[in-house]
């Protein structure tokens, strides 16, 4: 059975969150569902986009490999302890709000448990 690889990049963490962006786009029910449940956001200012940690942490992830993640090793804590090295969680009204405007639009809010990320140089601070 095929094990779920974390990023070793930052390169690789753009690439997922880019493709994150375009399967929520053109995908169906059965991955829009994850939204609500993703806890861990991280926020690219420079490409205005999210993704949560479950998905752009791993390597080449793709919608169809996350709905088909069960028994892969996917664990939201391995891949935190990478990204956290590029990333600090911040406090922000208005990102939280951006990201509410973004699942909306999916028919979905943040679990009440959501936590935003952004790039430690960022501007959020």
């Amino acid at each position: 059975m095929e094990k779920y690889l974390v990023i070793e990049t930052f390169d690789q963490l753009v690439e997922n969150i880019k493709r994150f962006n375009v399967d929520l786009l053109e995908n169906d029910s059965d991955f829009i569902r994850f939204l609500s449940q993703y806890r861990q956001w991280y926020y690219l200012d420079e490409l205005d986009l999210f993704g949560p940690s479950k998905f752009i942490g791993y390597r080449k992830m793709t919608a169809e490999k996350y709905k088909n993640k069960k028994g892969k090793g996917a664990d939201g804590r391995a891949t935190e302890a990478v990204i956290s090295k590029w990333f600090v969680e911040v406090e922000n009204e208005e990102l939280m709000d951006k990201l509410e405007r973004l699942l909306s639009k999916f028919g979905k809010k943040p679990s009440k448990l959501a936590k935003l990320n952004v790039l430690k140089s960022s501007s959020f601070f």
